[in-house]
């Protein structure tokens, strides 16, 4: 992956960092942490996304309870009447 990355670079850097190893570490560096980053904004997404399902599932399971225990309060009282 990272030869490819380095492949696909412009030809000015790429013939630049033929000639001088310390610009391709640094240019590998930055492909790298710049692959870093991107990932890290996917997987923040993704747990973002997991939490809102997460806590929207929490509310409809809450809001189920209560209307249960309204439905069985109610149904009580009904019978004791």
């Amino acid at each position: 992956m990272v030869a490819e990355l380095i492949h696909n670079t412009p030809h000015s850097t790429h013939s630049r960092t033929r000639s001088d190893p310390f610009s391709s570490y640094i240019l590998l560096s930055h492909i790298l942490f710049h692959r870093l980053d991107y990932n890290l904004i996917i997987l923040r997404r993704d747990l973002l996304s997991l939490c809102r399902i997460h806590i929207s599932q929490t509310i409809s399971c809450w809001s189920k309870l209560h209307s249960l225990q309204i439905t069985g309060f109610t149904n009580s009282r009904v019978a004791r009447l």
